[in-house]
């Protein structure tokens, strides 16, 4: 299932690394499992959809799967796990990082 197509050349880590973004999002992330996952773990897919939809922001796979995250501001976090709640069937946790 992994080939050489799901990773990327560097670019994102260079830019993160180069860049150090002021606040970190889900958009500064990359998962090369992401493709294998979401073809591996059926539904993953639509749960990903369905969470991005109800928090309108992408969210990401977490390691190899099947967990997904979304990072943001501290001060949406309730929200967002609100809305993400919503979405039946899901479990949402709300952790902070150490910054």
């Amino acid at each position: 299932l992994l080939s050489q197509q799901p990773f990327d050349d560097g670019d994102r880590c260079r830019t993160f690394v180069e860049e150090h973004p002021a606040q970190i999002s889900v958009r500064n992330t990359f998962n090369a499992f992401e493709r294998v996952a979401f073809e591996t773990f059926g539904g993953l897919g639509a749960v990903r959809d369905a969470l991005a939809d109800a928090i309108g922001d992408n969210v990401r796979l977490s390691g190899a799967g099947p967990a997904l995250f979304w990072i943001g501001p501290r001060g949406e976090a309730a929200a967002v796990a609100s809305r993400a709640s919503d979405v039946s069937g899901i479990d949402v946790v709300v952790c902070q990082t150490l910054r």
